[in-house]
């Protein structure tokens, strides 16, 4: 098993936990304009699911993903989008993509790649370096918009 897999479950833990009590008007709340809950968790969803194809797994990106791609606007997002069911699909593919990273070896990360990321090198391994970073900088932004939402801590009680 690869290193990083522990850093992509801590990921979904701390999207169940931020996202928990999220409902109704929550998802699409742009506090300071920054990008809302919904947008956010689509953007990581087609974000993993493409880390996954880049990986040589079999992870389809569907018209909704294409919603959350880079460049996109969280406002042009659909009104029928409902933040439990991406909720829901993100947990999905989160359970596929864990296992199917387990079954990937030091060979097949080091396979040379035509995505380059904005930094390393352009392997399977250096895409998933970049994209975990990537993700866990939007997990942060979930974060900071629970607060900005005044909703309890998303910690667990010592």
């Amino acid at each position: 098993m690869i290193r990083q897999i522990h850093t992509f479950q801590g990921s979904d833990w701390l999207i169940q936990r931020i996202l928990a009590g999220f409902d109704g008007e929550d998802w699409r709340a742009r506090p300071n304009g920054m990008n809302h809950a919904l947008w956010l968790l689509g953007h990581l969803l087609m974000e993993r699911k493409t880390l996954g194809q880049i990986l040589g797994g079999d992870f389809e990106l569907d018209e909704r993903d294409k919603l959350f791609s880079p460049g996109t606007d969280p406002d042009d997002v659909e009104q029928g989008i409902d933040g439990g069911d991406v909720l829901a699909a993100w947990k999905e593919t989160h359970e596929r993509f864990v296992k199917h990273v387990e079954g990937l070896d030091a060979t097949s990360l080091a396979e040379e790649i035509d995505f380059q990321p904005p930094m390393g090198p352009s392997t399977r391994l250096g895409a998933l370096q970049f994209l975990l970073l990537h993700e866990n900088y939007h997990v942060g932004q979930l974060g900071a918009l629970r607060k900005m939402l005044g909703k309890p801590s998303w910690m667990p009680e010592h």
